[in-house]
């Protein structure tokens, strides 16, 4: 029977399985680039390489068994791991944060190694085993990664964990037991840990391990076309045997990549965001300028910030649903002795509309009706850049791109009023804009020096209110250490050209009760952010409360 055919019949079994996936036939290849099996995520199609198979077959595998154990690896890390591309980038972050050099490696066998527990342990699919068996055992990681899926499935894979692992490789099997793999919820320590016994087992054997047999890197996830040369936050290159092939960022449309990075930024902080970004090329998948032209790296820099406001959105209803007064026929209910003759139905009361369970009444509802537009004032947004706010990040760049979007979304303008020791005349100048990129930009600028209000800057901030074309909300985003914030908070109390005035700090030290006993009335409020959660309801509160 020709390999195709055995393919075939062993694919409607594995479908059956896992109840039926829409997946296309798989394909038998001959390509020296793949040398074992793949999923390509552009077009979910598994491509198993011909010779493989053979080779597994030389080994002991017959052709059934290696076909069910390749498929069903192949198609569960489309269903279970890494699923996506937000897990696959997180546990690679995972990696890189405890050895760079072991990152590669460390992320191929741990998304295979829960992949393959999953198969033999929740599945069923023993045939994944027989092809672990046939893995690589020469170096002391191959060795303990096989005896690890011997002791904890059960399967005999024939390693005498005894006579040939010594004590240390002993060791790294004890504290592989302790990782409970199938705890999503627990993958930041799971990766942590995994990935310092897979280094100490790498420094063990004084050499890359080998790249034969599953599990032991031969069916890795990779980044398919052309490796990610080395740089941190990178996904294992395409030079290692790829079980995932073409998996990597590329694989996916802008939106999912979006939707990935948006995950990440709640989970990693900025440096480790920006090395996901730039080790897998997100930057230009994204159509993000590479920093060739002035300002290209400041749209770079706010991506983490961008990211991580995303995941606070702040909706506002504009325009109220109101009742009108007038009565229509909305449904029927069956007449009875005391409802008024006049709402009958006289077409559905099947010719007996005085009779009561025959007739037909209507049951009639108010109207209702979109009521006028309401409009939302323009935004001051005072953020304070002084170098005591880098204690205060992300939340305060955050509650400040909170804050824009939710205006910008409601068609009002963002003016930006940066301070320290000085005003950053150039964003100022920019007066109040719709464009959100430049506002972004504006609001992630980096912080520095100390932070004082003087007359001058309370005479640009009076300049820059009364340049509004509209009514003009301001919200000061602070940790409240400003030399001149009596000053500060007297004149924003008392001008008559604003709106609404929101305080959100975001520090430790403010003296916030005392503040809020001074000022805060109907149009003055001051809040204390501490966790991003915070900022929606906040931001939220405030711009309906201006919503005319």
């Amino acid at each position: 029977m020709k390999l195709e055919t055995i393919m075939e019949e062993n694919w409607k079994k594995i479908r059956e399985q896992f109840f039926y996936p829409d997946l296309p036939l798989p394909k038998l290849v001959n390509d020296e680039k793949l040398t074992t099996a793949c999923l390509d995520m552009i077009d979910h199609q598994i491509l198993i390489n011909k010779d493989f198979v053979e080779e597994l077959n030389q080994r002991g595998v017959d052709h059934n068994t290696a076909f069910r154990g390749l498929l069903a690896h192949e198609l569960n890390h489309y269903l279970y791991c890494p699923f996506d591309l937000s897990r696959l980038l997180y546990i690679n972050a995972l990696a890189n944060r405890v050895d760079q050099d072991a990152a590669e490696i460390a992320t191929a066998l741990y998304i295979d190694v829960v992949d393959n527990l999953d198969l033999m342990m929740r599945k069923g699919i023993d045939e994944i085993g027989a092809i672990l068996k046939t893995s690589d055992r020469e170096s002391a990681l191959g060795k303990v990664i096989t005896a690890f899926y011997q002791e904890v499935t059960g399967y005999e894979m024939e390693l005498n964990t005894e006579n040939e692992l010594d004590d240390y490789m002993k060791l790294q099997l004890e504290r592989l037991y302790t990782i409970d793999f199938f705890k999503i919820e627990r993958e930041g320590r799971n990766v942590t840990r995994f990935t310092r016994i897979i280094r100490d087992l790498m420094d063990k054997s004084e050499e890359q391990p080998s790249q034969k047999g599953i599990g032991q890197g031969m069916l890795a996830p990779g980044v398919g076309g052309k490796p990610v040369g080395g740089e941190p936050g990178a996904l294992p290159s395409a030079e290692i045997p790829m079980g995932l092939g073409n998996f990597g960022p590329e694989a996916y449309d802008v939106n999912e990549i979006n939707q990935a990075l948006k995950e990440l930024a709640k989970k990693l902080n900025k440096k480790e965001f920006d090395q996901v970004v730039e080790g897998n090329g997100l930057i230009k998948l994204l159509g993000i300028k590479a920093g060739t032209e002035a300002g290209d790296n400041t749209l770079r820099d706010m991506l983490y910030y961008q990211k991580l406001a995303d995941n606070y959105p702040v909706g506002i209803k504009k325009r109220k649903i109101r009742e009108n007064g007038s009565l229509f026929p909305h449904s029927h209910k069956k007449f009875e002795l005391d409802d008024n003759p006049q709402d009958i139905d006289v077409y559905a009361s099947l010719g007996k509309p005085f009779l009561p369970g025959l007739g037909k009444v209507w049951v009639k509802k108010e109207g209702s009706h979109y009521a006028q537009k309401e409009d939302t004032p323009d935004v001051l947004i005072m953020r304070d850049i002084s170098s005591s706010m880098c204690d205060c990040e992300p939340h305060a760049e955050v509650a400040c791109l909170a804050t824009a979007n939710a205006y910008l979304d409601n068609d009002s303008a963002v003016a930006a009023y940066l301070f320290n020791t000085q005003i950053d005349n150039e964003e100022l100048g920019k007066g109040y804009q719709t464009d959100r990129t430049s506002v972004h930009a504006a609001l992630t600028k980096s912080n520095s020096g100390g932070t004082t209000i003087d007359q001058d800057s309370l005479h640009k901030l009076e300049e820059t209110l009364k340049k509004a074309e509209n009514e003009v909300d301001v919200v000061l985003v602070t940790d409240l250490e400003i030399t001149g914030r009596e000053t500060l908070f007297e004149f924003l109390h008392n001008n008559q050209d604003r709106n609404r005035v929101t305080i959100i700090y975001t520090g430790r030290n403010g003296n916030m009760k005392e503040l809020q006993d001074k000022y805060q009335d109907d149009n003055f409020a001051i809040y204390h952010i501490t966790t991003p959660e915070d900022i929606p309801s906040v931001v939220i509160g405030e711009v309906n409360k201006s919503i005319k």
